[in-house]
């Protein structure tokens, strides 16, 4: 059953969940990290026992993929010619888009289309193929730390899937599209950090932002934002 979390936290969390916008100094990184705490804080507190205790899994998997993924784009900047800003700027857009994912989560937020699986699909296809040409492109050492980082990414992946599935509905769509929005994002994180891709942009929206009074929807077109049943 879908819980309406929002009601239970009110608007001030669901604010804090989805404040935007990166870091522009260095001091501003612990501001980051203190609003993710808190986004984290106010979901937590809303859930029955066994999704918070879902939720505690997948926050721990993130935190073991955000510090090997740091970590691994640390040691190869140099060889591959990124700038140290470019470190901190992806560390600090990882802090962003978990905070958003955190924000789906609250207002019990969820993707839904018919193509979900095949979209997946695409997407794991997509995220395959450029992890393989970033391996080509990073040296030994290099790319066992990549490897390393990829187990932690998919470990987090399935880790907040389930959270996805048991906060917003028990059904899969749920989890098929917490999974494809995680997968894209990491597919562009590792096509711009090691390939060099120009990036879409800082901010890695989960999907685009809800029409506020939709006039005469056309019933074939799925609502990106409508809530699960």
């Amino acid at each position: 059953m879908k819980m309406n979390l929002c009601r239970r936290v009110g608007t001030f969390a669901l604010s804090i969940c989805l404040v935007a916008g990166l870091p522009s100094r260095a001091s501003a990184q612990e501001d980051g990290d203190a609003e993710l705490n808190a986004a984290y804080r106010a979901l937590a507190s809303a859930l029955p026992a066994a999704p918070r205790e879902q939720l505690r899994r997948a926050e721990r998997a993130w935190i073991r993929f955000k510090e090997s993924n740091h970590a691994a784009f640390r040691e190869a900047a140099g060889r591959i010619g990124a700038a140290p800003v470019q470190v901190g700027r992806a560390q600090a857009d990882e802090n962003l888009a978990r905070r958003e994912q955190l924000g789906e989560l609250l207002a019990s937020r969820s993707p839904r289309s018919p193509a979900l699986a095949a979209l997946l699909d695409q997407a794991d296809k997509r995220l395959n193929a450029v992890y393989r040409r970033c391996l080509v492109a990073l040296g030994p050492g290099d790319g066992q730390r990549l490897r390393e980082t990829q187990r932690a990414w998919i470990e987090f992946r399935d880790e907040h899937a389930a959270s996805a599935r048991m906060i917003i509905s028990p059904g899969a769509d749920a989890a098929l599209a917490a999974m494809l929005i995680v997968t894209n994002r990491r597919a562009r994180q590792l096509e711009e950090f090691y390939l060099g891709a120009p990036s879409a942009g800082t901010r890695e929206l989960a999907s685009p932002p809800a029409p506020r009074e939709p006039e005469k929807a056309d019933p074939t077109i799925p609502d990106p934002f409508a809530r699960v049943r």
